[in-house]
């Protein structure tokens, strides 16, 4: 069993009993700057920054964070965690920057056969969300590679109270590791998907990515990542001008954590060659960052788009739920 793994077995043992109806939850948010030792700075590479939060919760299902959606005006999340759970909630915002979270309501992702799977972190580790043109949401899981879709409602309600189907999952994908799989994934405006694996590399060392699950039943393309030092990519969204924002981050004990954001070209799905994302900022350990594995885009009412960054605390008093918000060149 490797050392991951082993991990990941532990901290399912240790998490409490928790309810798992679907009910309101208390978030506390607590404003944080981009370099604890210069309050001022507001730019890191092509990047500005906006806003930062630090979001805390007595609730023991709060954290986990690891995908995330964000409506088209910036005002709700999405969220899903590595343990199962789903979370919806208002963005507040004061002079165009984040404040906090409002009505935030949490519940627990379904399996096809419609049981709960908030609390399992072996069955409920949910790492990336994607929505389709008509409304239904796509959740990619590790530890038991799979891809879920659930559907759309005719009553407008939130997809992921309901009963998901299951999709395909690529090729080579059961051969990643149990906590390295599909965790940048976005779909495409036909319904394909596109993303990338964690860990699983091909024989020149990138990171293995496919197009797939395409309307038209065509086979799944293999895509290539270039490696960026020792990151690795967490989140993966679809721009307007059609290219895509890729978050990867790296993590280490020792040095700390880091993020960075690229862009990558809108022909990336049909690539034959490798891709390689063109960066727009690094952010290393020394400023506030985290564990950072979500992603959410939106565009503000002067046409600007924005990002948000969301970190995964693994459960840990260690470590933070981040929401840091930037504004793309």
């Amino acid at each position: 069993m490797s050392p991951r793994r082993h991990a990941a077995l532990l901290a399912a043992l240790l998490l409490p009993a928790l309810p798992a109806a679907a009910g309101q939850i208390s978030v506390e948010a607590h404003p944080v700057r981009l370099d604890p030792a210069h309050p001022e700075a507001a730019r890191i590479g092509e990047l500005d920054f906006v806003g930062g939060l630090t979001l805390l919760s007595d609730d023991g299902r709060f954290g986990g964070w690891s995908g995330m959606l964000v409506s088209h005006d910036g005002g709700h999340l999405v969220l899903i965690s590595d343990i199962g759970w789903w979370l919806t909630a208002e963005l507040t915002r004061r002079d165009g920057r984040i404040t906090g979270l409002r009505n935030a309501e949490i519940g627990p992702l379904l399996s096809p056969d419609g049981q709960p799977l908030g609390g399992d972190k072996m069955k409920g580790d949910a790492e990336s969300i994607t929505a389709r043109a008509d409304g239904g949401m796509i959740v990619a899981f590790e530890q038991e590679h799979r891809i879920l879709r659930y559907p759309a409602q005719a009553d407008g309600s939130l997809p992921l109270r309901h009963v998901p189907d299951t999709l395909p999952i690529p090729p080579d994908l059961d051969g990643a590791d149990p906590n390295g799989g599909l965790e940048a994934l976005t779909a495409l405006p036909d319904g394909a998907l596109f993303g990338f694996s964690e860990d699983l590399l091909d024989e020149a060392g990138r990171h293995q990515g496919w197009r797939f699950a395409g309307p038209d039943g065509a086979p799944p393309r293999p895509v290539a990542l270039d490696v960026a030092a020792d990151f690795k990519p967490t989140d993966l969204k679809r721009l307007a001008s059609g290219e895509f924002l890729l978050l990867e981050r790296r993590y280490d004990m020792f040095t700390g954590p880091g993020a960075r954001l690229s862009i990558l070209p809108a022909t990336a799905p049909e690539s034959a060659g490798p891709i390689t994302g063109r960066e727009l900022a690094r952010i290393p350990a020394e400023l506030t960052v985290d564990n950072s594995e979500a992603l959410g885009v939106w565009r503000d009412e002067t046409g600007k788009t924005r990002a948000l960054v969301l970190s995964d605390n693994n459960f840990n008093p260690l470590q933070r739920t981040l929401l840091m918000e930037f504004v793309l060149p």
